[in-house]
Formats: structure tokens, C-alpha cells, sequence
């Protein structure tokens, strides 16, 4: 009979499929597990968007919250728990880490003392929180062991703040946004800038065609020009300058003489004076063996021409008269006084 038996062929033994529930708690640890992994790679991420920046302590705080991150882990935090914490993460790195990277990348000056302060401010809210979540778990672990439910409470109140940080900090401004609008306004001070130039060239391609003589009081054609020696001439020098000083004293300071007596140096000592004070705005020295320095039709045009150079605000109106009569330096002197001169200084003041 044992024989007999031992012949029959035995039903092979079934594998039990798991149950639902199975399935259904191992999908659950997959996708838990997944999104703890997600949410230290945005993290990473978002310190490393920030590392090097000059922000003390940004890089450390965004960095310690990998260690709410493992706190979280430790309490076995529920799905929707990770989620929430996710999120704030995301938006971190979506409104400050990457953008901040981002503006720095493209505009070297963009951290003023605003943005510094702000980031200083949050560097230090995000510190306050892993400081928070260590000892919030530190303190209950050593009460009792956690239940489900306290744990729940911990993590969603460290979910609240760091969700209220993170739109504190953009609550107080975006920077994506304030990037669009600095980049705005250097694109306006851009165009600003070469609307500029070309007036400006187009204003010095117009005085260009002024006719003048080599007159001022270091021109080439002047050389061997000297000024006083020392010590000389020290009243009528000393009186001139103090005219020179005073701004209610007469428009014009005569100085008369015979020839030969030095008038000419003179005035070229004032001139080299002034002029190392940066107040000569133009000089004209008459020679008889040179013809523009002997032709007075050459004296307006010639200090025109010096006054452009040396004040930007009357080379716009001296422009303006040759735009609208391009030979104004060939017109009668009183003319030219009237358009080159007068006119011009009448629109500085």
C-alpha cells in the first residue's frame, strides 16, 4: 500500500498571490520613497543655485533642510505630509534659488543692499526652522515614543512655516520679476545712451564746420608764448584774478596799454592760470603775421567752437543755430555774436 502511494503523482503547492492591501502598502512605500528622493534632489539643487553667492549662511540654511528632510523620515511622515513639504521646497527653488542664479549669471550687480538684506533675512528664518524641527523631535523622542498622531502635528506645523517663509520672502518681492524690470531699465538706459551718442555726434559733425583760427592761448601757432616770469607783475595779475572772483563785479575787464608793454603776456598768464583751474572756457590771441589770428570774422566762430567743448550745455544750442543755418560762421560778425554767442549762453542761464 506505502508503495502504492508513493507511485500517486502529488498536486504541485500553489503560490499565493498577495493580497490587495499588499500590493496596495508596497505601491504606497514606492511612491513615498520616490518622493523623498525628489524632494532632496530639489533641495540639492536649490543649495547648490545659491553656493558661492555673497549671502552668509543661505547655502547652510537651504542645506539644513535636508536635515528636516531626514527628521521627516525618521517620523515616518505620511504621503501628503511629503507632499506639502515638497512643494514649499519647489517653490524655493522655482522663486529663489534658480532665478537668483540666474540674475547673478546675467547681470554680475544685480545683489543690492535691498535683495542682501532680504536673503540675509531668509537665510535666517530657514536656520530658525532646522534648528525648530531638531528640537521639536529631539524633545518628544525623549517624552515617549511618537505616535502617528504626534508626529503628524510636528511635521504639518513645520510645513506651515516653512510654507509662511518661503511667501514672506516673496511676498516682500519677486526676483524673477525684479530681474525682467532691471533688465527693462538697462535696455531703456541702453537705447537712452546711443540716442545720446548720435546727437551727440551729430552735433559735433555740425560745430566741426565752424571756420576758426588757431588762437587759444596754447596753440601750436603760439609757441614761444611764455607767461610772466615770477614774481612780476603781481598787482595788475592779482587784480585781474580777484575781478575774475567776483561775481558781481563787471561782465568785462579792459586792460589797455601801449605796445610792447606786455599786455599779451599778461593775458596769457590768466589764461594758463584759469585754465589749470579748469574755468578758461575760451581764449583768442590777435597776431598781424597769422591770417585767421589777424581776421576778426574768425573770433566768433573760433570761441564758439572753444565753448562747445568745454561746456556739454552750450554745445546743444551752438549745434542748434548751425542746424538751422549751417553758415552762421560766415555771417556778419554781429550776426555770428547773436546766433554763436549770445544765444547760446542766454539758454545756459
Amino acid at each position: 500500500m506505502k508503495k502504492f502511494l508513493d507511485k500517486l503523482p502529488l498536486p504541485s503547492p500553489r503560490r499565493r498571490s498577495p493580497s490587495p492591501n499588499a500590493r496596495n502598502a508596497g505601491d504606497g512605500s514606492t511612491r513615498w520613497e520616490a518622493l523623498l528622493n525628489v524632494t532632496q534632489t530639489t533641495l540639492t539643487i536649490a543649495k547648490e543655485s545659491v553656493a558661492g553667492l555673497p549671502v552668509p549662511g543661505l547655502e547652510a540654511a537651504i542645506g539644513g533642510l535636508l536635515q528636516v528632510l531626514t527628521v521627516y523620515q525618521g517620523m515616518k511622515a505620511n504621503e501628503e505630509a511629503i507632499k506639502t513639504f515638497n512643494s514649499a521646497v519647489v517653490r524655493l527653488n522655482d522663486n529663489v534659488a534658480a532665478p537668483l542664479k540666474a540674475a547673478i549669471a546675467s547681470q554680475p550687480d544685480f545683489m543690492d543692499d535691498d535683495l542682501q538684506k532680504r536673503l540675509e533675512l531668509l537665510a535666517k528664518d530657514l536656520t530658525d526652522l532646522t534648528k525648530r524641527a531638531d528640537t521639536m523631535s529631539s524633545r518628544e523622542r525623549h517624552k515617549r515614543f511618537f505616535s502617528s498622531q504626534d508626529d503628524l502635528g510636528i511635521i504639518q506645523e513645520l510645513n506651515r512655516e516653512l510654507d509662511r517663509i518661503v511667501m514672506a520672502f516673496n511676498g516682500r518681492g519677486s526676483i524673477s520679476a525684479e530681474m525682467e524690470a532691471r533688465a527693462a531699465k538697462m535696455e531703456a538706459r541702453a537705447a537712452k545712451e546711443l540716442a545720446q551718442t548720435l546727437v551727440s555726434a551729430e552735433q559735433t559733425r555740425l560745430i566741426e564746420k565752424l571756420p576758426r583760427a588757431q588762437a587759444r592761448h596754447d596753440s601750436a601757432s603760439r609757441v614761444g608764448a611764455n607767461p610772466c616770469f615770477q614774481g612780476t607783475r603781481k598787482d595788475i595779475l592779482k587784480k585781474i584774478s580777484a575781478w575774475i572772483d567776483d561775481p558781481n563785479t563787471r561782465p568785462i575787464f579792459w586792460l589797455s596799454g601801449m605796445a610792447g608793454i606786455g599786455k599779451s603776456t599778461i593775458a596769457h598768464t590768466i589764461a594758463e592760470q584759469e585754465d589749470k583751474k579748469h574755468r578758461l572756457a575760451a581764449s583768442f590771441f590777435f597776431s598781424r603775421d597769422e591770417d585767421g589770428r589777424r581776421n576778426p570774422n574768425f573770433v566768433y566762430p573760433t570761441i564758439a567752437f572753444q565753448l562747445a567743448g568745454f561746456d556739454s550745455s552750450l554745445r546743444e544750442p551752438i549745434a542748434q543755430a548751425l542746424e538751422q543755418d549751417a553758415d552762421i560762421g560766415l555771417a556778419t560778425m554781429q550776426k555770428q555774436f547773436e546766433h554763436l554767442i549770445a544765444g547760446p549762453l542766454a539758454k545756459l542761464k
